[in-house]
């Protein structure tokens, strides 16, 4: 039996999760048989500039989601990412056949292609813009902000084409993604 805890965020609590061969718990709870695990996705976003990461495993049972997540950086991104790996690495053994998906999932995949919906949106307004200052002769500005908005549209275009809500969303047998779990210890 190996216990974990962290805290999810700077202003969130502690999450607690016991991982065993027969299941896991989450914060002093009942223990959930691997068995009752219907399915289970993983996302990661990260900003290495500002060395933020971003982590979410949702485990699906009975018909809910169990949500486990960290947002920051430091030793409680390290301490969720050893939960992590034995949870994986204990679920996968239990039901070897299982698969993961990648992803933001429900309302945060929403959210996701809501963003970049509106970052294309931005764009297209600033390229519209550097269209305008071109035409009335600030050649210099008009094509500068016409260029950030061609780089703005390409990126958010990429976010929400990922992160359509009926789109397909790779995945990956359990066993390979917890073998190959190259996530950043800090």
């Amino acid at each position: 039996m190996d216990q974990f805890a962290w805290r999810p965020a700077a202003l969130r609590g502690e999450r607690r999760v016991t991982v065993t061969p027969e299941g896991f718990a989450v914060d002093g709870g009942t223990v959930t048989c691997w068995d009752a695990v219907e399915a289970i996705s993983f996302a990661l976003d990260q900003a290495p500039r500002m060395k933020v990461t971003m982590m979410t495993l949702r485990l699906r049972v009975a018909g809910a989601d169990v949500v486990l997540s960290v947002n920051g950086d430091g030793p409680e991104v390290a301490r969720y990412v050893d939960m992590l790996r034995a949870l994986t690495g204990a679920l996968a053994a239990a039901r070897p056949g299982m698969t993961i998906t990648i992803g933001h999932e429900g309302g945060a995949r929403w959210g996701m292609f809501a963003v970049g919906a509106l970052g294309v949106l931005a764009g297209l307004f600033l390229i519209g813009v550097g269209v305008v200052l071109s035409v009335e002769g600030d050649w210099g500005e008009g094509v500068g902000m016409g260029f950030t908005g061609v780089v703005v549209s390409l990126v958010c275009a990429a976010i929400a084409l990922s992160n359509l809500p009926r789109g397909a969303r790779p995945a990956s047998p359990l066993s390979e993604f917890h073998a190959e779990l190259g996530l950043p210890d800090s």
